[in-house]
């Protein structure tokens, strides 16, 4: 027979070498670590931000296709680059992208995303050469250019459903950018195309955003384009917080790259979790800064994806000891 002593020394034994594994497995990853507290299951996520966040943007190109714009679009295209640099050196950005025109008249047109097999480019493949393709939407369109109208249809419950499915997300920001030479003619006004837009994000207005290359009123007279100036395009941009670029613009890629910039640093930041939290029990924080659990400042928990998303106006500094960290309790499910 063991005597009795033996055994409780191996037991002890036992447990530090679990102790031990136990530690040494916390101690291999840099990014996360796992806390165990005495009488209670707490779990504390520390992430790196360019390691772990995602940031989710579904963008819209919407090109005038009437018979002044083909030297537009070609150097729309020729340009593209310079926005797509910034999600090619982002590979933490998870896009959408879909082209439609301002043509309202052609059955085929009407919102529906241009492309045949592949309406909507992702990051695979030489994805900068299909937007290419996609811009260069050609001159035969209508003369009469309804921006908002093609954008309501384009984001209708209808079209979402059928021709443009897979495009839009809820938990991802929405980012419109327009090119044409003329203003709106829809029936749709910009006012209720706004609202419209909004009320795809849940009343969030910080979800949306628009910019565009068009004539602003200041635009010269040596820019080829057509008699009216962009007023109430302008006034859609502008309500959206978003980035006017003049059509003949010198400068016209560099201005392409700072709207891609500008888009990249107003995105949310998708952080996923090892297991589903109690609500209650989440508390974020940046550095030594706690985040409110609000869409826009702080936070929020997605439970389809099981992690948190960072609001637009929550500024995260790219630093080694700016990480976001995040402690919860795991929420126990019970089996039936």
């Amino acid at each position: 027979m063991i005597p009795f002593q033996l055994i409780n020394r191996m037991v002890l034994m036992f447990k530090v070498i679990i102790l031990l594994v136990f530690v040494a497995a916390c101690s291999e990853s840099p990014v996360e670590k796992l806390k165990v507290l005495p009488g209670v299951n707490i779990v504390q996520e520390k992430t790196a931000i360019d390691l772990k966040a995602v940031g989710l943007v579904d963008i819209l190109f919407v090109v005038d296709d009437s018979s002044s714009m083909s030297i537009h679009q070609n150097n729309l295209a020729e340009n593209i680059r310079s926005y797509t640099q910034i999600l090619k050196d982002n590979e933490d950005i998870d896009f959408r992208i879909a082209v439609i025109t301002s043509d309202m008249d052609s059955p085929q047109r009407q919102g529906r995303f241009r492309g045949s097999a592949i309406r909507v480019v992702t990051r695979s493949g030489d994805f900068e050469s299909r937007i290419q393709t996609l811009l260069r939407a050609g001159e035969n369109g209508s003369f009469e250019e309804r921006f908002a109208d093609a954008i309501k249809d384009a984001l209708s419950p209808e079209l979402l459903r059928t021709h443009n499915r897979n495009f839009l997300r809820e938990e991802a920001p929405l980012a419109i950018f327009l090119l044409t030479d003329t203003d709106d003619y829809s029936r749709t006004t910009i006012e209720e195309l706004r609202q419209h837009l909004v009320d795809l994000k849940g009343g969030n207005s910080q979800m949306v955003s628009i910019s565009g290359a068009m004539t602003p009123a200041n635009s010269p007279e040596t820019c080829l384009s057509d008699d009216s100036r962009s007023v109430k395009l302008t006034e859609l941009v502008l309500s959206t917080r978003g980035q006017v670029m003049s059509l003949c613009s010198p400068n016209f890629g560099e201005n392409l790259a700072s709207i891609g910039s500008r888009l990249r640093s107003g995105l949310n930041q998708f952080f996923p979790l090892k297991s589903k939290p109690v609500l209650s029990s989440i508390v974020v924080k940046i550095g030594q800064v706690e985040l409110p659990n609000d869409p826009s400042t702080g936070w929020t928990y997605d439970p389809n994806r099981i992690g948190l998303i960072i609001g637009p106006e929550v500024e995260i500094p790219f630093m080694d000891d700016a990480a976001v960290e995040v402690t919860y309790e795991p929420l126990r499910e019970s089996k039936i």
